[in-house]
């Protein structure tokens, strides 16, 4: 798949709208192509735009502490996406796409309001860290979650809250 113009021209639109400085978000198409790393934490984003899947090098995405409810299906096309860090938002859920990253060594998603997730994602044989504490998942997630803890390096699913209605 080819990183396409517009799409990252419309990415910068966005970031323009959201008043997102320059230094976490470039405005030259060409950085936007080769960017590695892009933290958007604490702006108070409710909203990703579907563009930032065209990010196709990036390995480190950090957005933590927004108003994030959903997070675009796009991020499947993140391939190279190593650490992924959602904590502090308001998601319900991690999308099922999130188990096609081949890539993804740690996922961080502590602290927002979490029932469920597709269990694919712990069978993924890149994952090394998952931290879902502070969530509403039910008990046969954490349970499956305890049982995953034998693999992987790091695991956290403690402290569950009921879910806001």
């Amino acid at each position: 798949m080819t990183t396409s113009f517009t799409a990252l021209q419309k990415l910068i639109i966005w970031a323009d709208n959201n008043n997102i400085s320059h230094e976490k978000l470039p405005r030259d198409i060409k950085l936007l192509k080769n960017l590695k790393l892009l933290d958007l934490s604490n702006l108070s984003l409710g909203v990703l735009p579907d563009e930032i899947g065209d990010l196709m090098s990036l390995k480190e995405l950090y957005i933590c502490g927004n108003e994030l409810k959903n997070l675009p299906q796009t991020l499947c096309n993140l391939k190279n996406l190593e650490i992924l860090w959602l904590q502090n938002n308001q998601l319900t859920t991690i999308p099922d796409e999130i188990a096609t990253l081949p890539m993804l060594k740690d996922l961080v998603a502590y602290d927002n309001q979490i029932i469920d997730f597709l269990t694919d994602i712990l069978y993924m044989k890149s994952l090394k860290s998952i931290f879902l504490h502070d969530n509403c998942l039910v008990d046969e997630k954490i349970k499956a979650l305890k049982l995953l803890s034998l693999k992987l390096k790091f695991v956290s699913c403690y402290s569950q809250r009921t879910a806001i209605k």
